[in-house]
Parts: structure tokens; C-alpha cells; sequence
């Protein structure tokens, strides 16, 4: 009986470019689909691993030099990222573990706000995922994205991207979520009869039963 659920705003902060938060987006939906007493509503907050990527972007190794004072980070990364994926049904293998380049990720973060306001927020954020690890296809390429969002089922799409609309909210937005997160992915768990408590928060690629733990927590809090 939905009148019975407890009703749950999840607040989930990602970058596109994140691998971490599409494991960590299954392992929520996994939870959702494991807790029936839980009606959660899901929405995406913008964040930037760099925000001061070129269009033309960088290669990996010198991206994780700069960034990480190492430049095997993320080859180093990688086994347990593929081992994580095929827990959950996703491929880091084929695609993704041979990029060479990572590029600036403003403009799927705006798709990311323009399909919020036409309700399809999560099915755009899971469509870019596709996209970009299984795919192969470019964060910032406003054919690859405008092709992306209409097996959404959103429309409008080529104006809006050659456009700077939300631009500067999304920029903002992200620099105010940065005083919440210093690591991609964090969830913000909130009743949403009670909206103005502290959230419970957890960050990185935390496993269902995490997820699981926080919602019963939630649905015995009066």
C-alpha cells in the first residue's frame, strides 16, 4: 500500500565522468527494489573530478598526474572498477578501460538539469552512463548528447546545448555541493517529512546492503 511507504528524497551527487557513480546508481536501484516500505524520489546534483578541462581534453594518464600526483591511478584503479561493474551488470572492460582522453563534462551536466524540468532526470543520467562507458561516445559532444537524449524521449535538445542556458546555475550549484562532497559518489538521505534535518550521507562505491541500512534507519526515525 503506497500510502503506507515511507517517503525518502535521495540527493545523489556524480560526475558523468565518474565510473563509481554508476555502480553506485545500480547498487541504489538494487536497494530500492529490495525495500517495497520505501518511495524514494531521486535527484541529481552536479560535480566536477575538473572542471578546468579543455574541450580538446586530456589524456588520461597526464589527467591523473595533475589531479592525483600519479599518472597510474587509474590504471591501478581499474581491476577492482571491472570486478565492481560485473557485480552489477556493467561492462568497464571494453570501452572505458581503453579511453585515452578525458574531456569536460559541463554539457552533460546541463542535459542532466534540462531533463529534470521535462521529469526524466534519472532515465537521462542512466542514458549517459550508456553512453560514455558502454558507447564510448564524448561528454561534450552536442551530437553525441542531442542523439543520446532523444532515445529519452527529449526534445529541444541541439538549441538548448549550442546555447549557455544554466551554464552558470549548474557551475554554482556544483561549487555550493562541493561544501557537502569532496568525492564522487555521495547520497544525501532525507525523510521527506522531515526535510530540514541533517541528512545521512555516505560517499563512494558502497554496496546495497549500505543503502539497505540507511532506509531502515529512515523508516524507523519518527
Amino acid at each position: 500500500n503506497g500510502t503506507n511507504k515511507v517517503q525518502i528524497q535521495i540527493n545523489s551527487i556524480s560526475d558523468t565522468m565518474c565510473p563509481w557513480c554508476w555502480v553506485g546508481k545500480r547498487n541504489m536501484e538494487a536497494a530500492l527494489q529490495l525495500a517495497p516500505y520505501i518511495d524514494a524520489k531521486v535527484e541529481w546534483w552536479p560535480f566536477f573530478l575538473d572542471k578546468n578541462l579543455s574541450e580538446d581534453g586530456k589524456p588520461v594518464r597526464d589527467y591523473y598526474r595533475d589531479n592525483y600526483g600519479n599518472p597510474s591511478v587509474g590504471e591501478n584503479m581499474m581491476p577492482g572498477l571491472i570486478a565492481a561493474g560485473r557485480r552489477v551488470g556493467l561492462d568497464f572492460e571494453t570501452t572505458f578501460s581503453k579511453l585515452a582522453i578525458y574531456r569536460p563534462t559541463i554539457k552533460s551536466h546541463r542535459l542532466i538539469e534540462y531533463a529534470k524540468r521535462q521529469g526524466k532526470q534519472n532515465e537521462m543520467v542512466e542514458a549517459l552512463f550508456r553512453m560514455y562507458y558502454v558507447e564510448g561516445k564524448h561528454l561534450n559532444s552536442v551530437e553525441h548528447l542531442v542523439e543520446t537524449a532523444e532515445v529519452v524521449g527529449l526534445s529541444g535538445v541541439k538549441d538548448y546545448l549550442e546555447s549557455n542556458e544554466d551554464e552558470n546555475s549548474v557551475y554554482e550549484h556544483a561549487a555550493h555541493v562541493k561544501g557537502t562532497a569532496n568525492g564522487v559518489p555521495t547520497f544525501l538521505f532525507t525523510r521527506s517529512d522531515q526535510p530540514n534535518s541533517r541528512p545521512i550521507s555516505f560517499s563512494g562505491g558502497q554496496p546495497t546492503e549500505a543503502f539497505l541500512e540507511v532506509f531502515e534507519h529512515l523508516s524507523e526515525v519518527s
